[in-house]
């Protein structure tokens, strides 16, 4: 009953325990067949947009599986968080380094600059 309790409310903020499990709740109700489904990603990207540094980062959520997520969000919302972050993700796109992860990353900002220029 207590999870049933916290799950209401997480539905009605949209958003889970922390940032990095709020992405990951929002990738799996992406693309799961669930009611209010668009209603619970927006509202997770009004809790998204108030998290903001003033930097091009959020608060609560990791910046590269923030970025990762909000490229498969089809969401007028979420491309405005993309908006948000480009100057930070040029940024770190000049900077970045060789190495298979920075690869992986670059790929992801390089994509998601496509999709906002």
């Amino acid at each position: 009953m207590y999870w049933m309790r916290n799950n209401q409310e997480y539905m009605h903020h949209g958003t889970y325990c922390c940032g990095r499990c709020t992405l990951a709740y929002w990738r799996h109700y992406s693309v799961g067949d669930f009611e209010h489904k668009e209603e619970f990603l927006v509202n997770g990207l009004r809790v998204m947009k108030s998290e903001r540094d003033g930097k091009g980062k959020w608060r609560r959520f990791p910046f590269y599986y923030s970025i990762f997520t909000l490229l498969d969000l089809n969401l007028q919302p979420a491309i405005e968080e993309l908006r948000y972050t480009r100057g930070a993700m040029e940024c770190y796109l000049e900077a970045s380094r060789r190495g298979s992860y920075a690869e992986k990353r670059r790929a992801i900002l390089e994509k998601a600059l496509a999709k906002v220029n």
